[in-house]
């Protein structure tokens, strides 16, 4: 009465259809974003394309966790939710950089050094924008979330 979720839990199927919804509206707002950034409806659409596996992957390291995680995270504070949620975001950007760093490390190529450059301008571009995606939707997730266990 007046408290928010008290002893109310979401049942599992609706935080996995709110989790798609929250990814879903990501993808579009990341594409329309990118779109008036380069004011090009194809760099939009092409990003809809190239961004399919990173969403995916996005969903499998931040959405799958957040379902689980059930209505604990409405106790967690939202600043709190943004930065897991950035930082898992950038973790997906870096994860095919950090993999074929690994292949070259576990399967290493005589008289061949490998290392992964990152310079501050690097960092500042998609990662930057890949962690501001994950930091709204798993906020959105969390708004969501409230909002069906009233």
């Amino acid at each position: 009465r007046g408290e928010k979720n008290k002893g109310h839990s979401v049942k599992l199927s609706i935080r996995i259809r709110i989790s798609l919804i929250a990814l879903a509206a990501t993808y579009f707002g990341g594409a329309v974003s990118i779109g008036l950034r380069f004011w090009d409806l194809k760099v939009s659409l092409l990003f809809l394309m190239w961004s399919t596996p990173f969403f995916a992957a996005a969903w499998v390291v931040a959405g799958i966790p957040i379902v689980i995680a059930g209505d604990l995270v409405l106790r967690v504070p939202k600043s709190l939710v943004a930065v897991g949620g950035a930082a898992a975001g950038a973790f997906v950007l870096f994860l095919l950089p950090f993999i074929e760093w690994l292949n070259f490390l576990i399967w290493k190529t005589p008289g061949i050094t490998r290392s992964i450059a990152l310079p501050w301008a690097y960092l500042t571009g998609w990662p930057a924008f890949c962690a501001a995606l994950g930091a709204g939707g798993t906020v959105l997730y969390r708004w969501l979330l409230a909002r069906a266990s009233l």
